[in-house]
């Protein structure tokens, strides 16, 4: 049994923007270029957007990744 461990995982907002770029460099490619490789921006932008999460104040998360503890966050805010 693992004892409990914080995480301080990245901010959110910056990630958030990160994926908003890529999403948009995706479309963008696919719509002017009409390149069917960006299609993989997309799915990927699409597939990183559930892992943003809101803790709110006296609350905390706990990451698992594949079913193994990672640590607990317990910072405000949104990662």
């Amino acid at each position: 049994m693992k004892t409990e461990q914080d995480f301080s995982p990245v901010s959110g907002y910056l990630i958030l923007a990160i994926v908003a770029v890529l999403l948009l460099i995706g479309f963008g490619g696919l719509i002017a270029l009409r390149n069917p490789m960006f299609i993989w921006l997309v799915g990927s932008s699409v597939a990183l957007m559930p892992g943003f999460f809101f803790i709110n104040p006296n609350s905390s998360v706990i990451l698992v990744l594949f079913g193994d503890y990672k640590g607990t966050v317990k910072l405000n805010g949104f990662h």
